[in-house]
């Protein structure tokens, strides 16, 4: 398989996962069909999980890449850190309603919800970088932040049936990331987060 075919299939999962997490959020948000604590609980695992191994200190300038209708990355961070945390999505009618919902749960004075393409947002000034599973084309976003990164920022990149894996062994990105540790999500072996670092 080739890498442009490689690659084409890692988006298109990404895309479905996108369109699955938008439709989850609307059903759950909107319409109140179906039981949220639970996904929420299964969500929050991972997510407290991830924030284990990177130990942000209070300081930390945290970014989260594909924050959605229902930004729980970043209210779970919110509740269990001091952290700002910058929350960026590419669709704006998504950035309008999770900044409503953010506003209307108290949340802004630490969370901030802003318009974003993470292939071509601004990195630089982050020390946690963490980027949902759903978004794409996800070999243009870690190539922004393998560019514009801190040199000792920590990058969390949720992987889909080891998409993130598969990338980071291509010959044209082999060079550029460290997998400093790996959290399985629970329940199943095709998905888990990667926490990565610039390589020197």
């Amino acid at each position: 398989m080739g890498k442009t075919e490689s690659t084409s299939i890692h988006n298109f999962r990404r895309k479905i996962c996108n369109y699955i997490f938008l439709t989850l959020e609307l059903m759950l948000n909107l319409f109140r069909i179906g039981d949220k604590s639970r996904i929420q609980k299964y969500r929050e695992k991972i997510i407290l999980d991830e924030l284990e191994m990177v130990k942000p200190a209070p300081t930390d300038k945290i970014l989260f890449i594909g924050c959605g209708l229902n930004p729980l990355t970043p209210m779970v961070l919110y509740k269990n850190t001091e952290n700002v945390i910058e929350t960026i999505d590419k669709s704006r009618l998504v950035v309008k309603l999770a900044k409503h919902l953010i506003d209307r749960r108290k949340l802004s004075d630490r969370i901030v919800v802003r318009y974003g393409d993470g292939q071509t947002f601004p990195v630089d000034k982050y020390d946690v970088i963490i980027i949902a599973s759903n978004v794409f084309p996800i070999e243009g976003i870690l190539e922004n932040i393998w560019k514009n990164m801190k040199p000792t920022a920590k990058v969390v990149c949720r992987s889909i049936k080891n998409d993130i894996e598969a990338l980071l062994n291509r010959e044209d990105f082999r060079e550029k990331f460290e997998i400093e540790g790996v959290i399985k999500h629970p329940g199943t072996e095709e998905y888990c987060s990667l926490v990565l670092s610039k390589k020197s």
